[in-house]
């Protein structure tokens, strides 16, 4: 009883010198513009296109990378007028934060105690200045790998300091990256994360040096490192007809009709297919001047500006061969929806829900009017073949549409070659129609001759059962559903020429990629039977919707998990609160782990492991294990703060009631004198 009586006698002591302190503080003080600077250079070869004080703007060069810059660290304005007692001691916390995605620290130069450097020798150092790593452990070695933030503290022991300004320390980054291709400039700021400045006074009634801290503003500096992106080189497509008036020319790009004027980036290749007009008939294509051949489609891969001509003649053409075309035309089936629409070509975008959902291609022959087949249309025979299809997609169903309504040919129909899937020998295949490789059918009418403007032969439906990932190096496929044999006779068995326009299906892309990009531990000494608090922060950095588990880990114990589900280029932070009542006394490692996703490729950045959180007894706000003068000392200096005070510390308010205040003061004294073990 009497080790608790001078305990809290000596607290009610430290609480009494922490109200004082601020009218102390006042009589030392002026209205101060202490501040502490970041300020940082460029060395040669670098250079600085934006001078600033604080900022530093490095140019959009490929040399770059390799060469280093200098930040110093400044007190400024440490004047007798603004600090009258001099500066006796100084803490500097600098944050390297995401300038470490592009530059590495290289080395420092302490300048504490040195001619242009803050404090007077001899230094007492409290904190060895040197990187650190995020657990608070020095890292000594060059290149620093693994060091997050520059640290020093030290008192001076040769009196007190005043000066207009005064150079804590220089620190040397060297550039490991700068953003390139289609990236953007990127902004870095450069942060004190903790700063303190110490003086002192003399007791009017004991007569006794007494110090008093200073938290002093801090401005921060700033790199921008700018980006050596080139915009990609246009080519342009000219796109003629001879002679004029005589047809014109189509311009597609993966299945898609493009519109004039046609620029298009290095590599695109475009297809180019003749149309004439009435009295005319395609001759041939010239490419820049050179005839680049008689076939009525032409690839041209745009490496440089060209110019096409489609080259048309005025003999008429021969009886029944075009405009009667053989058609292949797919349309999205909801959710499904075709993002570049056109007749022939369908584009799935990338989203989740795409394996799975279906979409049909329709079998049609158009333009069989009286004009152009004046005997009608008798007999029909389709061979229509999917080829690489089948590496995304599975044909489901189909509906023969012979005879019906709005399909070709009148009842009654007779078949040569039954229709449906059909294997690589020909023979049909039935549900789920695994081997087919292609629709096939044969039949003729027993009827009269078939006029109309257009008519189906068949609805075919396939099923999406893959879509390609970026994430596993896979690009956006275009898949060509091809006829590869057709035959129309009229009622008379004539043949009937006729062209054929093929199908093309486009499947975007997806990516998946979900990280955990930050644990904050809310304290790092937590009583037994009181909570532990965990923020989490996961990010989806893929380009559809993910739901996954997010779990947190004490040690190799569950701690708890949550469902997380993020659209794409979204992120969220989540906190995990659990009470310790059942844990051993000891030091516990924090880790959060994202269970990886479906066809997620880099999985490095799933798990975050955080520093460790003391399990310990209540009112050790050390972590130390034990309840000394030390946790006295710590619980008076925050007491009374809540969160966001400059004093407040989260492990004082031992009962998590959001205040350092008597309750937390009583926890404290029931334990003060225990240990552990």
């Amino acid at each position: 009883m009497k080790t608790f009586d001078v305990a809290a006698n000596g607290l009610i002591i430290l609480l009494v010198c922490a109200a004082l302190f601020p009218m102390m503080r006042e009589r030392a003080f002026s209205s101060t513009p202490l501040y502490c600077s970041v300020e940082p250079y460029a060395l040669s070869p670098l250079t600085d296109l934006n001078s600033s004080v604080y900022g530093l703007e490095i140019p959009a060069t490929p040399s770059a990378v390799g060469d280093n810059f200098t930040v110093e660290l400044h007190l400024c304005n440490a004047t007798i007028a603004n600090f009258p007692l001099g500066v006796n001691s100084i803490e500097v916390h600098f944050y390297f934060g995401n300038l470490l995605n592009y530059c590495l620290p290289i080395g420092f130069t302490d300048m504490l105690g040195t001619a242009s450097g803050a404090l007077i020798n001899p230094i007492l150092y409290g904190i060895q200045p040197g990187f650190y790593d995020a657990s608070d452990n020095p890292v000594l070695v060059p290149p620093y790998n693994g060091a997050v933030f520059y640290e020093v503290a030290g008192a001076s022991r040769g009196g007190a300091w005043n000066s207009e300004d005064g150079i804590v320390a220089n620190i040397t980054f060297q550039i490991t990256k700068q953003p390139q291709g289609n990236e953007f400039s990127v902004n870095l700021p450069l942060d004190y994360n903790y700063t303190k400045c110490e003086t002192g006074f003399i007791d009017p009634y004991t007569h006794a040096w007494s110090p008093l801290s200073e938290y002093p503003d801090c401005m921060s500096g700033s790199l921008v490192l700018d980006s050596n992106y080139k915009a990609p080189t246009n080519y342009t497509l000219t796109v003629q007809e001879s002679p004029i008036g005589s047809g014109a020319v189509n311009v597609r790009v993966n299945g898609v009709t493009q519109a004039p004027p046609y620029a298009f980036s290095a590599g695109t290749v475009a297809q180019v297919t003749a149309i004439p007009n009435a009295g005319y008939s395609f001759s041939n294509w010239t490419l820049d001047g050179a005839n680049a051949g008689f076939a009525n489609s032409l690839s041209i891969t745009m490496n440089s500006d060209h110019t096409v001509t489609g080259n048309f003649t005025s003999a008429p053409p021969p009886p029944n061969l075009l405009p009667v075309t053989l058609t292949a035309e797919p349309m999205a089936v909801p959710p499904l929806v075709d993002i570049n629409s056109s007749v022939y070509g369908l584009e799935i975008p990338s989203t989740q829900v795409v394996v799975g959902d279906m979409f049909t291609v329709g079998l049609r022959l158009r333009n069989a009017t009286q004009d152009n087949v004046p005997l009608g249309i008798g007999s029909i025979e389709v061979h229509f073949r999917f080829g690489s299809i089948l590496d995304y997609l599975q044909p489901v169903s189909f509906a023969n549409k012979l005879g019906a309504p709005d399909g070709v040919l009148n009842p009654d129909i007779q078949f040569a070659i039954y229709p449906g899937f059909h294997d690589t020998h020909g023979n049909e295949t039935l549900p789920p129609y695994d081997g087919a490789v292609s629709y096939d059918l044969a039949a003729s009418s027993t009827g009269t001759g078939w006029n109309s403007v257009d008519g189906l032969i068949a609805m075919l439906t396939f099923e999406i059962t893959k879509q390609p990932q970026s994430s596993l190096g896979e690009g956006t496929v275009s898949l060509p559903m091809v006829y590869t044999f057709t035959s129309l006779t009229d009622s008379n068995g004539s043949s009937i020429l006729h062209d054929c326009l093929n199908a093309t299906i486009t499947l975007d892309s997806v990516s998946h990629d979900i990280a955990v990009t930050n644990v904050t531990l809310l304290k790092t000494a937590v009583g037994e039977g009181y909570t532990m608090s965990i923020n989490v922060t996961v990010a989806n950095r893929g380009s559809v919707t993910e739901d996954f588990p997010l779990t947190v880990y004490a040690n190799a114990s569950v701690i708890d998990s949550q469902m997380i589900s993020l659209i794409s280029e979204d992120f969220t932070t989540v906190t995990f609160i659990r009470n310790t009542t059942g844990f051993a006394k000891g030091n516990y490692t924090i880790k959060a782990v994202a269970e990886g996703v479906l066809g997620e490729a880099n999985s490095t950045d799933n798990m975050y492991t955080a520093g460790f959180v003391a399990v310990t007894i209540p009112g050790d706000i050390n972590g130390d294990f034990k309840v000394d003068l030390q946790d006295f000392v710590l619980l008076a200096l925050a007491y009374g703060s809540h969160p966001g005070d400059a004093k407040w510390n989260p492990n004082a308010d031992i009962d998590d009631n959001g205040i350092v205040d008597p309750s937390d003061v009583s926890v404290l004294a029931q334990h003060y004198g225990r240990h552990y073990p």
